[in-house]
């Protein structure tokens, strides 16, 4: 008989991670993922995207690795268990990272920020305000961008910045990670369900979908994996705990 594998809240055990889970499921219930037949909300939908892919590939995605490797320091050398376990972690980063995975053409290797930007452009997004965004970033710094660039709302910069507090939190870090590879699938499975057909929008249905066959492959279970073995070697005082899942039901709305 296969083993039913722990949910977040179940791994967690306080009851922030039900105020936690409470609000991916909210998000994943959103009308707006049920009107993207229409070309302009799948527009917005499609520059949300992009922003979240940004942040995941230049802020979470490595600083996640870095937690990771970063926390060896605190224990035994790696055992058999915490090995295999590494090699999938590892694998997931390499996915995010540095990979050809969403459009499959030899010889690319980057991360997905990339194949989302393609989708966009694709879509027909507004390219200039993309790339002046890209300049601001160099010139004055990501948070700063954030706030001057018409391509992030006053609403995107909050959750952007509410991100960025979890990224300089191991333990915050450790369940925002499986709590986004639950969340992603839920709202790119809704969205793709109701996606405009327009042709244009190809590019952005192709990353939706291989998002969807990957997350809930084993990128989500294998940090859902790490959070528990993190927990059970490493446990955290409650008050310690819940503050990090509260910053992390902030990145949801919470």
């Amino acid at each position: 008989m296969l083993e039913t594998r722990k949910t977040l809240s179940q791994i967690l055990r306080v009851p922030e991670a039900e105020t936690l889970m409470a609000l991916i499921a909210a998000k994943g219930r959103s009308a707006t993922l049920s009107r993207l037949d229409e070309p302009e909300r799948a527009m917005v939908f499609a520059k949300a995207n992009l922003r979240a892919s940004y942040l995941f590939a230049r802020f979470v995605v490595p600083s996640y690795a870095s937690a990771v490797f970063s926390s060896l320091t605190s224990a035994h050398p790696v055992d058999d268990e915490g090995g295999a376990l590494l090699g999938r972690i590892m694998e997931a980063m390499r996915g995010e990272l540095f990979n050809n995975n969403i459009f499959d053409r030899p010889g690319e290797c980057h991360s997905h920020f990339h194949d989302a930007w393609e989708g966009y452009r694709q879509a027909g997004g507004d390219m200039h305000e993309a790339h002046h965004f890209m300049v601001l970033v160099e010139k004055y710094g990501f948070r700063r961008a954030i706030r001057d660039s018409t391509l992030w709302s006053e609403r995107s910069a909050d959750h952007a910045e509410a991100m960025l507090r979890c990224c300089e939190d191991p333990l915050a870090l450790f369940i925002l990670m499986p709590a986004n590879e639950e969340f992603t699938p839920i709202v790119y499975a809704r969205a793709l369900s109701t996606l405009s057909r327009e042709g244009r929008f190809d590019g952005l249905r192709t990353f939706l979908s291989k998002h969807v066959m990957l997350d809930e492959g084993d990128h989500g279970p294998a940090a859902l994996e790490w959070l528990e073995l993190h927990l059970r070697k490493t446990p955290p005082e409650p008050a310690r705990l819940a503050e990090a899942i509260r910053k992390v039901s902030a990145v949801f709305g919470g």
